[in-house]
């Protein structure tokens, strides 16, 4: 599944094809969003939802690094 979330500190995007390990990354709306695993690297991601620049708008992603995976 294609995902291409903000980075951590949101200067850019990224593209990673990913599995869901919890919650629903999709989702629309400020606030922790789920858990995703990027199939290429192995590596986990806490994903929250962030703005996407339109005012009052929150559909977009951001990702946070899981330390130890």
């Amino acid at each position: 599944m294609l995902f291409t979330p903000q980075n951590e500190d949101g200067s850019g995007r990224l593209e990673m094809d990913i599995t869901v390990i919890s919650g629903d990354p999709f989702a629309r709306g400020l606030g922790f969003r789920g858990v995703v695993q990027d199939k290429k690297t192995g590596n986990r991601y806490k994903v929250y939802g962030a703005s996407c620049g339109l005012p009052r708008c929150q559909c977009d992603a951001r990702i946070k690094a899981i330390m130890g995976t």
